[in-house]
């Protein structure tokens, strides 16, 4: 499991506020414009830089009042230290916000990550979510934890070296670092925690950088569900 010291930090706080960003549909450009939140700003608190500075309370409030504007409640302690609930989308159907106590009675752990993954991929074109069904991603993400991001195909795979990510190769989907690739779309997977086996010569049809992450406590939803979610 992630330590607490590891969600403090401002790369885990600029990586709530891209997964927020991401659930509200709207890439960088367009938050910023709709939240009237600088574009460098913004960049700032997602991908600080030498994990140093990134977002303060200050900031953490102005971004809750914007995500809620775009369509998304997302509460101050969870975005600065990964406590609580992960943020929630509106109630289309009523037109009204779920309240954090609405939603605990209204939806078990299961509905509310479905309901999630449907939201995601509703408002984000070639979105894909996985599974982390094995350890070679610990600690960054934890087994059973689901993780979203936005298909990439040949040949801006390359743009995505060095992140981690969704990656559907000719026999499954996984989740690994993209160390290096080639002008024929042949690469080298790594573990993130560097204790399993690096994977050479894979070929891939899409990878997809992880903008979006759901913890769990317990891995009961399966990826054959996460795949037939209706979008």
């Amino acid at each position: 499991m992630i330590s607490r010291d590891e969600l403090d930090t401002p790369i885990a706080r600029g990586n709530r506020i891209k997964s927020a960003r991401m659930l509200c549909g709207l890439n960088r450009k367009s938050f910023s414009e709709r939240s009237h939140i600088s574009l460098p700003t913004l960049r700032s608190w997602e991908e600080p830089d030498n994990n140093r500075g990134g977002l303060t309370k200050k900031g953490a409030e102005r971004l809750i009042n914007a995500f809620y504007l775009c369509g998304v409640i997302c509460k101050i302690d969870w975005l600065l230290f990964g406590k609580g609930i992960a943020p929630q989308t509106v109630n289309k159907s009523t037109g009204s916000f779920f309240s954090i106590q609405d939603e605990e009675q209204a939806w078990s752990e299961e509905e509310t990550i479905l309901k999630d993954i449907i939201s995601f991929k509703a408002n984000n074109k070639n979105a894909v979510v996985a599974t982390i069904d094995d350890k070679d991603m610990l600690p960054l993400f934890s087994l059973g934890d689901f993780v979203g991001g936005v298909k990439i195909f040949f040949p801006h795979i390359k743009h995505l070296i060095g992140l981690n990510c969704i990656i559907q190769t000719n026999t499954k989907l996984m989740v690994r670092t993209i160390e290096a690739i080639d002008d024929k779309n042949i690469a080298t997977l790594t573990p993130y925690n560097r204790k399993g086996e690096a994977l050479k010569d894979v070929d891939i049809i899409f990878a997809a950088e992880i903008v979006w992450h759901r913890r769990r406590a317990s891995y009961v939803v399966t990826q054959e569900e996460v795949e037939v979610c209706p979008i």
